[in-house]
């Protein structure tokens, strides 16, 4: 919350539910949009992702976290600004295109095949010859780049280091540290 009527606000609708400490910082993180797993890691509970999952799918069906989450949604508490990402699109399209509304259907399943679209195009897009996938690389590093060509059996070096030295056991490239 950003401001001090906020947090009273949030305080209040806290105590009207019965929150504890950690299913109200659970919600804090629901809020957020955070989803089940990270919201439980924020309010304080312990153990791997697994458990982390369950406990968080607890907490979120509680029905006091239940109570709260609706009322903060009617009051406003629930309205974040953090940008989403593609997977939280997708779900909120598809939950329109299984709905009743037949003309929100239709556009959310447009909406769902160019995005499809747009990921396979994506995928197409990728080099698949080795070497032009290497040369890419190598822009970026070439040391790694022309460590990946040998681990792959790749007969290739990148410019920048045509000039090393290689090893007369293994003809790996010696790289000089500077």
């Amino acid at each position: 919350m950003e401001n001090g009527r906020a947090d009273i606000e949030f305080d209040a609708a806290v105590d009207t539910c019965g929150l504890t400490g950690k299913q109200r910082e659970f919600a804090r993180a629901i809020l957020r949009g955070a989803n089940h797993t990270q919201a439980a890691r924020e309010a304080g509970y312990a153990g791997n992702d697994d458990q982390l999952r369950s406990q968080g799918y607890k907490s979120y069906k509680s029905p006091k976290v239940q109570a709260f989450l609706a009322l903060a949604k009617d009051v406003g508490f629930g309205v974040h600004d953090e940008p989403g990402d593609v997977g939280e699109l997708k779900r909120i399209l598809w939950k329109h295109a299984r709905g009743d509304d037949k003309n929100h259907a239709i556009r959310a399943a447009e909406v769902l095949h160019r995005i499809e679209k747009e990921e396979a195009a994506a995928r197409d897009a990728t080099p698949r010859d080795p070497i032009q996938a290497l040369k890419a690389m190598a822009e970026i590093d070439p040391e790694f780049a022309a460590k990946a060509a040998h681990a792959y059996r790749i007969d290739w070096t990148p410019p920048e280091l045509a000039n090393a030295e290689r090893c007369p056991n293994c003809h790996q490239l010696i790289l000089a540290r500077s």
